[in-house]
């Protein structure tokens, strides 16, 4: 369940995973986890103009620093996908390996600074980054930018 407390309104509410509904909520309305629908119990977020009209999500988050970018990964499939994401961060030696499972049409948020190349690695190419050798002279999947911050990308082809 959710639960909305703001100027003029406070109510509890529940939704589908990944269901989509359309609220008009007024500036500085507080979003929360709620386990009965009238207390707040872990917040999510505050609505603020900027959010009118968008789609705003449950797992949201705010970078500390400035030069990470928060976005999420889609799998667009029916399928649940095991997903290898392999990342070289700018002026950083090596590189993180993050292997997860996403469900059909499942979605996953990610946070990495500017310039990080993003690959979505098959089990071979897992082999060549765990042997110690380097993946990142192909082409990534993603070059994260500032301008990815708050989009959603499909990683099924």
């Amino acid at each position: 369940m959710f639960r909305a407390y703001g100027p003029g309104i406070a109510y509890g509410f529940t939704m589908n995973r990944n269901e989509a509904v359309p609220k008009n909520w007024p500036v500085g309305t507080k979003l929360y986890f709620s386990s009965d629908g009238e207390t707040n119990d872990s917040y999510i977020l505050t609505v603020t103009a900027n959010d009118a009209g968008k789609t705003v999500y449950t797992e949201r988050v705010k970078p500390v620093n400035p030069n990470m970018v928060s976005f999420r990964l889609r799998n667009n499939s029916l399928l649940p996908r095991k997903v290898a994401l392999i990342s070289y961060e700018p002026n950083q030696t090596g590189n993180s390996t993050h292997i997860f499972m996403m469900g059909p049409y499942g979605y996953s948020g990610q946070n990495f600074p500017t310039g990080t190349k993003l690959y979505l690695a098959d089990n071979a190419q897992v082999d060549i980054v765990m042997s110690g050798k380097r993946l990142d002279n192909g082409k990534p999947f993603l070059t994260v930018t500032k301008e990815d911050a708050g989009k959603t990308f499909n990683i099924a082809d």
